[in-house]
């Protein structure tokens, strides 16, 4: 049985994350989802549980795929759940030369576990969220209660509002964008 994990932060988890997870279902038996709790250089925008319910969310119809969080380094979460594999995403080559360095450590710390990188994103735009000034938009309708846009935002197409908002309100942007 091929188990894998798919290791990150996932603040949020956006439709490239999702569509990697899927597809990397599809090839291992079983795909755990580690969702790093405190990552050291990120000012995160959601809980750790809230980044966990809504990949978990996102992924409830893939019945090989669970979601967990997790501290220390991914190599060692891939050995304290069985897995032989290590899953990672690439949007572009600044991506492989992180990824691959990244890789390269694993494979010194961990040489019985191989990472697998997924390049079909490559050209696919990653979406995240950012706080609005007041000008951003998609589709006429401004984000707002981010955690409850966003998770609208993974099943339903663009122009969600959230009326009952603390305040803050959130747009989407191309990562290009940033």
């Amino acid at each position: 049985m091929a188990r894998a994990i798919y290791p990150g932060s996932f603040d949020p988890a956006h439709h490239g994350h999702i569509d990697i997870a899927k597809r990397a279902a599809k090839v291992f038996d079983e795909l755990i989802i580690a969702v790093y709790k405190s990552p050291p250089t990120k000012r995160l925008l959601f809980s750790t549980e809230e980044r966990v319910e809504m990949f978990a969310e996102s992924v409830k119809d893939t019945p090989n795929i669970s979601v967990v969080p997790f501290t220390g380094l991914a190599p060692s979460v891939a050995r304290d759940n069985g897995a032989e594999f290590i899953v990672r995403g690439l949007r572009a080559g600044f991506d492989f030369e992180l990824e691959f360095e990244m890789a390269l450590m694993w494979r010194h710390i961990a040489p019985d576990i191989d990472v697998s990188l997924h390049h079909e994103l490559a050209t696919v735009p990653v979406y995240v969220l950012q706080p609005d000034q007041g000008s951003g938009h998609i589709g006429g309708e401004r984000f707002r209660n981010g955690p409850a846009a966003y998770r609208r935002s993974t099943t339903q197409e663009a122009g969600i509002t959230d009326q009952s908002a603390t305040g803050q309100q959130y747009r989407l942007t191309t990562a290009s964008q940033i």
